[in-house]
């Protein structure tokens, strides 16, 4: 692992795509980000990092793609982070919560994975 999730640049990111695959079978259904990001505090240029969720129980999002668009250029992401929890119910599972400009994402999986520049596996 080369980055812990603590050390991921959320901020001045910019959403690119965002896809779901649903099944009956939540161990079946994902998610995946994509995000041109900074690789760290003092990177000057934003790479394409891919954030795939598995085991999905739920995704929630309102997205305003006008203030997506009008902010691309500075960033629309404003914060994130993915936080660990446990149900009785459904046992271990981890939180993404990514905060855009006027919007957010939650995710709701057993499991995350990055790819790009910073690389981060979290789960």
């Amino acid at each position: 692992m080369d980055h812990t999730m603590d050390n991921f640049v959320w901020h001045d990111a910019v959403l690119k795509t965002l896809s779901i695959e649903a099944h009956n079978d939540s161990s079946r259904s994902n998610c995946r980000i994509s995000l041109l990001a900074y690789e760290n505090a003092e990177s000057r240029k934003r790479h394409r990092t891919e954030i795939v969720a598995s085991s999905v129980l739920s995704v929630v999002s309102s997205i305003d793609f006008a203030e997506l668009a009008d902010n691309a250029g500075a960033g629309n992401v404003s914060n994130g982070y993915v936080k660990r929890t446990t149900s009785k119910s459904r046992g271990s599972l981890q939180i993404l919560r990514m905060y855009l400009c006027d919007g957010f994402i939650e995710v709701v999986a057993r499991r995350f994975e990055w790819s790009g520049p910073a690389k981060v596996r979290h789960g």
